[in-house]
């Protein structure tokens, strides 16, 4: 009973300290949500407008983001936020005939290079400040000379890009008064790229003077050309009245039935490059690829029965010797030459008793009788320094004679 006294009271004890240090832990400490920024996913990370886009359909208008400049129907606008490096000369009149029958293209000015030349121009415009007025307006002059690109669009235009202006606190929101708008809007543009224009329908300026906007009738359609698209990025739809601003600035020449905004026109991929240009290569390249294959694949047709395995007769060892001394080795053909003359010469002194009695003359004449040979031919087979192929045959068949011949003791 003690016991259970015992274990019941250390029980007691240890769940009295656990619910206090649970109290006291959630009493102290609050647990909050922690927030992390980690960027644009999806088309969001390489598109700028696609917050735009999505504006645009939730405001009831059909709009589609491209990757490749396609003309639609003469009621779709086009946003093309492109600085036009890749369209060619007849892309961009493709292009400029289109607006002429009655389309509205939206486009920005063309850059220097990248968006890291604003920052350098800025840089390089605080940099001049410290310096004289003169050197300041020589320098301005430079560099506004050298940032100016041969783009045909903006040939046709006939517009120009001036120099970066970087507005103060005090000079923003700017103040865009639109003509098919009722009242003044507030955009946050806060850096731009002058546009240098003499004829237009009608601009939108900064309080520097120069125009940032610049829309132009061509034929029956426009030409909307902004400095910059940064009021419609996915940052900054949301500041001021950049939204609105955006939405009336594409009802400026008609009522869009659909919208299309083009980007990622500036790097296509190098499949794309390679489909549009180098299709003849790859197709070449494939076609060799499968001739090589051709090639190297084993045919399945009929195959000549192998004979069955059987050793090999002392005889074919001694043909192939005798091949391989006389037409591989340098001294082989003199060797099988005096070595056949002297085996059927003893072959012949074994066969006929009175051979130690006759003179060479008669020697040859008498080898020579066997198989019907005159005395010139057979002294040729037999003194002769060297012998074709056809008289070692005739030596060899005159020795095989006296090897195998045991009647030519009777010969007289």
């Amino acid at each position: 009973m003690k016991d259970h006294l015992h274990t019941l009271l250390i029980g007691l004890l240890v769940t009295i300290i656990v619910l206090s240090a649970g109290y006291w832990f959630f009493s102290t400490y609050e647990l909050k949500a922690h927030e992390e920024q980690i960027g644009a996913q999806g088309e969001a990370a390489h598109n700028p407008l696609y917050y735009s886009r999505l504006f645009l359909k939730r405001m009831g208008i059909p709009t589609e983001s491209k990757t490749q400049l396609t003309l639609p129907d003469l009621k779709t606008v086009v946003v093309l936020d492109s600085e036009r490096y890749v369209l060619s000369h007849d892309k961009v009149r493709e292009l400029w005939h289109w607006v002429e029958q009655g389309g509205h293209l939206v486009t920005r000015l063309r850059n220097r290079n990248t968006s890291n030349d604003k920052e350098d121009y800025e840089k390089e415009s605080e940099d001049s400040t410290t310096s004289d007025k003169t050197d300041s307006v020589d320098a301005k002059t430079d560099a506004q000379k050298s940032s100016q690109s041969h783009d045909l669009l903006q040939e046709l235009l006939k517009v120009q890009g001036g120099i970066y202006h970087s507005l103060n606190t005090d000079e923003l929101p700017l103040k865009a008064q639109l003509p098919n708008h009722h009242k003044s809007l507030e955009v946050d543009f806060d850096l731009f790229r002058a546009i240098k224009s003499t004829e237009h329908a009608w601009a939108l300026n900064s309080p520097k003077g120069d125009y940032w906007l610049v829309h132009k009738i061509q034929g029956k359609g426009a030409v909307t050309l902004v400095s910059e698209f940064d009021f419609a990025n996915n940052s900054s739809l949301g500041n001021e009245d950049n939204a609105e601003f955006f939405w009336s600035l594409l009802h400026t020449h008609y009522t869009p039935e659909q919208v299309w905004i083009i980007s990622d026109q500036d790097f296509p991929s190098l499949l794309t490059l390679l489909w549009n240009y180098a299709y003849l290569v790859l197709f070449s390249f494939g076609a060799l690829l499968v001739l090589i294959a051709w090639a190297w694949m084993p045919r399945f047709g009929a195959l000549i029965p192998l004979p069955p395995p059987t050793r090999r007769r002392i005889v074919e060892h001694l043909k192939a010797s005798s091949r391989f001394q006389w037409f591989q080795q340098p001294q082989g053909r003199n060797t099988i030459i005096e070595q056949l003359r002297r085996d059927t010469l003893h072959l012949a002194q074994k066969q006929l008793p009175q051979w130690l009695y006759l003179n060479e003359t008669e020697r040859l004449q008498m080898l020579g009788q066997a198989l019907q040979l005159d005395l010139a031919t057979t002294h040729y087979l037999f003194q002769a320094p060297e012998l074709k192929e056809s008289e070692l045959v005739r030596l060899t068949q005159l020795n095989q004679y006296w090897r195998q011949a045991p009647h030519a003791q009777s010969i007289p």
